[in-house]
């Protein structure tokens, strides 16, 4: 990962490392552009924090050339790999760094973890006007494993947006990433005469 953000910022003034679970739902705006640094908390209780870090590492916004070789020394001495040392780096960029929310980089482990039920995970999604949104916010991106059986529910509350919202060209790509193999449906059409 510091790898990759340090080539992008060679030739760019700024880059979004994103892991390639990540599913886009629309565009993404980064909210503070002046910021040196943007991470993604986990929403996770605090005993998984502890574990695992309060940012996740497959969501975050860099502009400042430093913070990669930054990352690496956190990273010598981080609890959970390269994920839990983020830590360290918003501390670093205390004064210029800020925290996506929660309807980016939306991840099934903080409703896991806290044993939620499909219908609790239903209640923080929405379509409106074909847009989905989570927690009333417009959906940017979502992080998640499709095939993976512990997030069946988060998974299943997804797909069904995706399919209320007309994202037809999202839910085949992830049917095809769930099922490995091309599910098409077709709508019920209405009998002739009626």
């Amino acid at each position: 990962k510091f790898e990759v953000i340090e080539n992008a910022l060679e030739s760019f003034a700024d880059t979004l490392f994103l892991d390639s679970d990540q599913i886009l739902l629309s565009p993404i705006e980064i909210p503070a552009p002046d910021c040196a640094l943007g991470l993604s908390p986990q929403r996770i209780p605090l005993k998984n924090v502890e574990e695992t870090g309060y940012y996740n590492g497959g969501f975050l916004w860099v502009n400042n050339k430093t913070i990669p070789a930054l990352w690496r020394k956190h990273t010598v001495s981080s609890r959970y790999f390269e994920q839990a040392s983020l830590e360290n780096l918003a501390i670093d960029f205390k004064d210029s760094f800020f925290e996506f929310g929660d309807n980016y980089n939306l991840m099934p482990w903080p409703h896991l973890l806290t044993n939620q039920s499909f219908e609790d995970i239903d209640s923080h999604f929405k379509v409106i006007d074909e847009t989905i949104c989570y927690n009333y916010k417009r959906l940017i991106t979502v992080h998640t494993h499709l095939h993976d059986i512990r997030f069946e529910n988060f998974n299943n509350v997804f797909l069904k947006c995706l399919s209320i919202a007309n994202f037809y060209k999202t839910l085949l790509y992830s049917y095809k990433t769930k099922f490995g193999k091309w599910v098409v449906t077709i709508p019920k059409q209405p009998r002739a005469g009626i």
